[in-house]
């Protein structure tokens, strides 16, 4: 299988399986405010645009996970290529939002500023690392069993990444397929 390949089926995956059906805030373009809105994550390949080059239909860089293809082994005697992958997610959450009526049935929203937000980082993560653990193949790849599944927060230095309200974690997992040989010399002495 070529590597365009494996990661374009990979982020369509993440896209599909990890993506999809989950919803976390989409930071404000205006900044800090009690207007929020929900919106499912997008799943991009190898690193994500910057805003004002995002794909036409995607208008937003997070919640989102980032598909990251970090070193692969070509094994020519055994025909077996194996591909380390890091799933980079980021999400926002400032503090909690709740939707009030007063007396008179006038709805606003109350924000409340904390520092719960990672909490939405990790049951992320964590459901993420469930459905890879329960898949056997992902888009014709295999699910290297016999390498951990690594996770983590994000480090520079030692240090845990802190970006309030922005929250950084990332899975590291292996995939195993076979080389696709892309020459036809061979074929001259046939």
């Amino acid at each position: 299988m070529q590597l365009n390949e494996v990661i374009d089926n990979l982020t369509a995956w993440v896209q599909e399986n990890i993506c999809d059906g989950m919803e976390f805030l989409k930071p404000s373009d205006s900044g800090m405010s009690t207007n929020y809105e929900l919106v499912t994550p997008t799943a991009f390949a190898l690193y994500v645009p910057p805003k004002d080059q995002l794909p036409p239909d995607v208008d937003q860089q997070l919640p989102s996970v980032c598909v990251q293809l970090k070193e692969g082994t070509d094994d020519m005697e055994k025909n077996k290529r194996s591909l380390k992958f890091r799933l980079a997610y980021s999400t926002y959450r400032p503090g909690h939002f709740e939707e009030v009526t007063d007396t008179e049935g006038n709805t606003s929203v109350e924000f409340t500023r904390d520092a719960d937000g990672w909490k939405d980082l990790w049951m992320w993560v964590s459901k993420s690392i469930h459905k890879i653990q329960s898949e056997m193949y992902i888009e014709g790849v295999k699910v290297e069993r016999s390498t951990p599944i690594k996770y983590g927060h994000f480090q520079i230095d030692d240090n845990l990444v802190e970006a309030y309200p922005l929250w950084y974690a990332w899975i590291e997992l292996t995939v195993t397929c076979g080389i696709s040989s892309t020459s036809n010399s061979y074929n001259n002495y046939l």
